[in-house]
């Protein structure tokens, strides 16, 4: 989403020379450093000058901490269809969600969420609904992810192509950590590059790379 034709990366830093403002949004980026003069969405809080170089930091508002909880399903069955609808403009994060398959007839959003760091590392979190909701959060979807719930019912699935859904009933509050290891667990990560294939995602890759 932020890459150009030709970019290079490399082992120690890369660059990102296209703003996405909806992908920023999602994976929760609070503040851009920029040499450009504005970006779409981006309200210039700091300007200085690095040598030659003009540095703006612009900051974004609205960005998910996982309180996103939208109630307008799209199901997609490939990468290169979800890239295309996630870069369009009829896409709102907040409102709108792509699924690999549909999980529930209607969804409600959430009318209280609250998500905190704990040690492990986990994620804490608790989320109330008057039905069944969808809450987005902004870190990579694994089959490595162990959802441990200690209030309620709910489901992990990975929505927006890369991101973590958690998808709940009424109330939740749960502990969702990463667990990978040679007894059984490293199995999830089979299932990780199962779901890729199934996806065609090294394919749509390649495309993206030689647009």
């Amino acid at each position: 989403m932020f890459d150009q034709q030709l970019d290079r990366f490399h082992k120690a830093f890369f660059s990102l020379r296209s703003f996405d403002l909806t992908a920023a949004r999602l994976m929760g980026i609070k503040a851009v450093v920029t040499d450009a003069d504005s970006i779409e969405g981006g309200e210039l809080i700091y300007h200085t000058q690095a040598g030659d170089a003009e540095l703006r930091i612009f900051e974004l508002k609205d960005i998910n901490l996982g309180q996103y909880s939208p109630t307008r399903q799209h199901v997609l069955s490939n990468a290169t269809d979800m890239i295309v609808l996630l870069r369009s403009r009829t896409f709102d994060p907040t409102r709108d969600v792509i699924l690999e398959s549909q999980r529930a007839s209607d969804l409600t959003r959430a009318n209280f969420t609250k998500i905190t760091i704990e040690s492990g590392p986990a994620l804490r979190v608790e989320a109330s609904s008057l039905g069944q909701s969808l809450l987005v959060l902004p870190f990579e979807f694994s089959h490595c992810l162990v959802l441990e719930p200690s209030v309620g019912t709910a489901e992990l699935l990975p929505v927006n192509l890369q991101q973590t859904g958690l998808l709940f009933t009424g109330k939740v509050d749960a502990r969702i950590a990463y667990r990978f290891g040679p007894f059984g667990q490293s199995r999830c990560r089979q299932k990780d590059i199962e779901r890729a294939n199934a996806l065609d995602l090294r394919d749509t890759l390649r495309n993206v790379l030689t647009r």
